[in-house]
């Protein structure tokens, strides 16, 4: 979605490298540096309670 988002024009300044990859400028972006960091640590978190609690199969829940 990103991608067509990016071919739509969506991202100003966006643009595509060499390799087919997207670059998209930091300020378009709705979220503040802030609010990234406040995020990875949630991610951090969970990761952590996901390694304790080892493999599960969300389908035998």
């Amino acid at each position: 979605m990103v991608r067509r988002m990016c071919d739509r024009g969506k991202f100003p300044g966006a643009y595509q490298t060499d390799g087919g990859h997207w670059n998209i400028p930091k300020n378009v972006l709705i979220t503040t540096e802030e609010q990234e960091r406040k995020a990875e640590q949630l991610f951090q978190q969970i990761d952590t309670k996901n390694k304790e609690a080892g493999d599960v199969n969300e389908f035998a829940l």
